[in-house]
């Protein structure tokens, strides 16, 4: 099996993709929301995906 990693921008439909996915995977089974404030500070992060 091969993969690809790569970068995605903030903001992007890829952003919002992996963000849909780290809430319903990590952050609801904690009982935990992004809030606007949290996800306006990723735009200075690196988003890597694979």
């Amino acid at each position: 099996m091969s993969e690809t990693i790569c970068e995605v921008a903030h903001g992007s439909p890829e952003y919002w993709a992996t963000v849909d996915l780290r809430d319903s995977i990590l952050r609801m089974p904690l009982g935990l929301l992004f809030s606007a404030e949290e996800l306006e500070a990723e735009k200075d992060y690196h988003h890597l995906v694979c």
